[in-house]
């Protein structure tokens, strides 16, 4: 039975997934690191910025760069490319939203991102207030794909985990959310396809294409 639905956030609320592997690449240029193929970064969708630095400063050679002056240039970057960009919804997430909460379903981010990161996207789209619980990676001990992040939002809410559907874009992510008994709805953007997103339950492509009966009967 469907008692919460707990979304990821970038790529899944915000329209910002795209614009993370040039930011990378900024950032990594600034330490010397050029010519980074776009396939090396998918390894790391849905994963803190702590844990992508602690592997890429290994693999890069880069151990002289901590791990705070890593992310204090990042976060720089970031702010000014989405900035930038305006960042925005995606098409459909903020209508699925509102119906989800005019039905009675309790919602909720587990995102790889800072309860700053979080609460500042969300507040940014107009819809901050219609969450009930924010989970982030930096709260638990182990990042996606570990499912600790989701395990946090289903205890804040107070539902039960096999009783949740999670919305994923990133295969890291539907990992962590299957490994945490919840049902994975993948979204392959169909403007932006990163990912075949096989790990999941179940895929879809626009929200146009999903409602609330639609989740409802993925865990009759």
């Amino acid at each position: 039975m469907l008692e919460a639905v707990i979304f990821d956030m970038d790529g899944v609320i915000s329209d910002s997934e795209r614009l993370y592997v040039g930011i990378k690449n900024e950032v990594l240029a600034h330490f010397g690191i050029i010519n980074v193929p776009y396939e090396y970064h998918m390894q790391f969708m849905g994963t803190t910025h702590a844990h992508q630095w602690k592997v890429m400063r290994k693999d890069f050679h880069r151990e002289d760069v901590s791990v705070d002056e890593y992310l204090e240039f990042l976060y720089a970057t970031k702010e000014r490319v989405f900035t930038e960009a305006g960042v925005g919804p995606i098409c459909g997430v903020i209508e699925f939203i509102h119906d989800l909460k005019d039905a009675g379903y309790p919602i909720a981010v587990a995102s790889s991102g800072t309860l700053e990161e979080i609460t500042n996207m969300l507040r940014s789209l107009g819809i901050l207030e219609q969450f009930d619980a924010l989970s982030s990676g930096w709260e638990v001990e182990h990042s996606k794909p570990a499912p600790d992040v989701f395990l946090n939002a289903a205890k804040k809410l107070g539902v039960a985990p096999e009783n949740c559907i999670v919305i994923e874009d990133a295969p890291n992510g539907a990992i962590g959310a299957k490994a945490a008994g919840m049902y994975c709805l993948g979204f392959r953007n169909a403007d932006f396809p990163m990912s075949d997103m096989k790990e999941a339950d179940t895929v879809f492509e626009r929200y146009a294409d999903i409602d609330v009966e639609y989740c409802q009967n993925l865990l009759k």
